[in-house]
């Protein structure tokens, strides 16, 4: 009986351990609704499930019944299959894990993150080998980079449903590639020595060859380079350490992801000890309160993280309700307001600038007021261009000296603002005067007849008044013209249709500033490597191939196609939308940003657009990650277009179909050119300027 239930343990155990050398198997599913990646390690019993969903695609809710039903679908294995223990792992209670892609770069940096931290791993293991590694440091430099990379992917799963993930995962994403580049010189460094180092001759070769051909001196380079890279992502955690307030305060973002960002700034603290040597780059802010505020630069090249963080750090106090608002603004040390769109290009580490809270007054509140009257304690000042310090509570504030058009919406709060108790707390106080929106509209019917009046001439005008009767409103021209004006500046801002959150999706065709030429796909083609160019519009057929819309994430696409708008090297051309891989290649990388400010089309990338055998140095010192570029036609500069042999050692065999698609037609005519060049001005030139024409 003992020999029988032995050999059946035997039986077993080697079943076990045949089920054990299967292979897993992928099933990719990506041309689906879902597009959903499974991994199947024990037979038809499914233990893995990423499923990736561009945002946008459904609501919440739909999203939330979508898992559920993926879950109840795959949790349970078939009757004839008894599950087995993964040998990676203990036995679970956890059948399914779903993971949502919240944000394009979020997969990316995670998975850059972990290659990077196997490399380092494999790099200990060859250097416990003290004949491989001349360097006194580089060990320790490796662990502390390690730990450091464990802490990054544990900070930026915490952030992945924050408001700050993009920004987050943008920053981890250049800083890892370029430390995978150190990285993969040090392997190679090491794995060189490793062969010409005789086993009989080890210590005359590292006394003699590695003194002549200076391998010390490489390791030490590299090790100063590697601790740098560990510096900044030491800077790029204590940043966050700095904007721990916003997201733990909001109980909206759901308990596990409190509970993961509480887990990290536990683990932050208790590295930080050893961190405290980091310099962080910030921009002091000296808020409405008077106090310094330090906002981490790498959520100040966004108007919108800034103003996260801003918002974080003011939570809770007096004037929150209208930092949320937005009701602020930002001036440097001359007292001039900063424009938002400019901070990513302004704001430089250490910069110090100031903050006031912006407040919106009816034009007649102040109308008869010999001087100025302190927003705080109403004392009257003398009347005096730009900032009034009040004589008597000492505090600062300007008013506006032009009208302001303003929202309903603003209109509507701007009686409910006065809040004494807090406006006599604030250091620096902005009034902005604005028209009632009856006089507003009065001006506007009455606007048609201003060409035929004489300028010192009242236009009297029928407006229907808030009792329902109608009467003679008594304006001047001058007041007509300064609205006609602001209405002018407003329809200015309006013209970024599909450029703004409000208008993502919405169809648009950009045109060339002053002339007849649109933005086009080269010969109205829908091919993947089309080439975008300018075309003047002669007939219904090129005017479907102009059409354009921008996503949530600020990429462009190509209406009729479906593809996005990519640049390789500098030339726009269309291409698929595809998986990021670890590390960013030619064929799959993630899409740049495109935004219209100032007549200018911006583009920003989130990585390297010029392919590996450019001979141009189009980005010098990594310029891409660091400044910003635009479209310009016209451009004098030739290009080169890249076959799809060119881009043949990254594309995976599960894309070798798509590939027979691609067609990069050239077309090398200056009048149609379109590149991306640096960004040298603020407006948009006689080459770079457009014009966003909606549909």
């Amino acid at each position: 009986m003992s020999a029988a239930l032995k050999i059946e343990e035997e039986r077993e155990w080697k079943q076990e351990q045949k089920q054990e050398r299967i292979s897993p198997v992928t099933f990719t599913t990506d041309r689906t609704s879902s597009g959903a990646t499974v991994y199947n390690v024990n037979r038809d019993y499914i233990t893995h499930i990423n499923v990736n969903l561009s945002p946008g695609c459904a609501s919440p809710e739909a999203m939330d019944q979508m898992f559920k039903h993926i879950h109840a679908t795959y949790s349970t294995p078939s009757l004839s299959v008894t599950r087995l223990p993964r040998t990676c792992e203990p036995p679970s209670d956890q059948i399914t894990t779903t993971y949502l892609a919240v944000d394009p770069l979020y997969n990316s940096a995670i998975l850059s993150i972990a290659e990077v931290r196997a490399m380092i791993g494999i790099l200990q293991i060859m250097m416990v080998n003290p004949m491989l590694c001349s360097s006194q440091y580089l060990p320790e430099t490796l662990a502390d980079l390690k730990r450091t990379m464990t802490l990054m992917e544990l900070a930026i799963r915490a952030y992945r449903h924050t408001d700050l993930v993009h920004s987050l995962s943008r920053a981890i994403s250049i800083g890892v590639e370029q430390c995978r580049g150190l990285l993969e010189e040090l392997t190679l460094n090491l794995a060189s020595y490793r062969h010409s180092l005789a086993s009989g001759a080890l210590n005359l070769t590292r006394k003699y060859v590695w003194a002549r051909a200076g391998q010390g001196s490489t390791m030490d380079a590299l090790d100063y380079k590697l601790r740098k890279s560990h510096s900044s992502f030491a800077a790029c955690l204590l940043a966050l350490g700095y904007a721990a307030w916003p997201e733990l305060k909001r109980g909206q973002l759901g308990k596990d992801t409190l509970d993961e960002l509480a887990k990290f700034y536990v683990e932050l603290e208790q590295e930080s000890t050893s961190l405290r040597h980091i310099k962080v780059d910030t921009v002091i802010v000296q808020d409405h309160l008077g106090r310094d505020l330090p906002v981490p630069m790498i959520f100040c090249t966004s108007s919108q993280d800034f103003h996260v963080v801003i918002a974080g750090f003011c939570s809770g106090l007096a004037g929150d309700v209208l930092i949320q608002r937005g009701n602020y603004r930002i001036l440097n040390a001359g007292d001039q307001v900063i424009d938002p769109k400019d901070f990513g290009t302004l704001f430089e580490p250490g910069m110090a600038v100031t903050m006031s809270i912006l407040f919106y007054e009816k034009v007649e509140e102040r109308q008869g007021i010999e001087g100025y009257s302190c927003p705080r304690c109403q004392h009257v000042n003398s009347r005096c261009t730009g900032w009034v310090t009040c004589a008597k509570c000492n505090g600062s504030f300007k008013i506006s000296p032009e009208e302001s058009i303003v929202s309903p919406e603003t209109e509507q709060h701007a009686d409910t603002d006065f809040i004494p108790n807090e406006r006599s707390l604030f250091r620096k106080i902005s009034i902005s005067k604005y028209a009632p929106t009856s006089r507003r509209a009065a001006a506007a019917a009455a606007s048609p007849a201003i060409a035929n009046m004489a300028p010192s001439e009242p236009l009297k005008t029928e407006n229907a008044l808030s009792d329902g009767g109608v009467g003679d409103v008594a304006l001047d021209v001058d007041d007509i013209e300064l609205d006609e004006a602001n209405m002018v500046e407003m329809n200015a801002n309006t013209a970024d249709v599909g450029f703004g959150e409000e208008t993502y999706g919405m169809p648009f065709y950009i045109r060339e500033k002053g002339t007849t030429n649109y933005l086009t796909s080269n010969g109205c083609r829908r091919a993947e490597g089309t080439q975008i160019i300018v075309h003047p519009r002669k007939n219904d057929f090129e005017k479907s191939a102009q059409v354009f819309y921008i996503d949530s994430y600020g990429a462009l696409y190509h209406a009729a196609s479906g593809l996005a708008v990519d640049i390789v090297d500098d030339v726009p051309c269309l291409r698929q939308l595809r998986p990021v891989s670890g590390r960013p290649n030619p064929w799959s990388h993630p899409l740049p940003e495109f935004s219209f400010i100032n007549s200018q089309i911006r583009v920003k990338f989130l990585s390297d657009p010029a392919f590996p055998s450019c001979t141009d140095d189009l980005y010098p010192n990594g310029s891409w990650a660091t400044k910003t570029f635009l479209l310009a036609s016209n451009n004098e500069k030739d290009f080169h277009v890249h076959p799809i042999s060119d881009f043949s050692r990254w594309i995976p065999t599960s894309d070798m179909e798509d590939s027979l698609s691609y067609d990069p037609k050239k077309r090398s005519e200056k009048t149609l050119r379109v590149l991306v060049e640096r960004r040298t001005k603020d407006v948009g030139g006689a080459r770079t300027s457009w014009e966003i024409v909606p549909k």
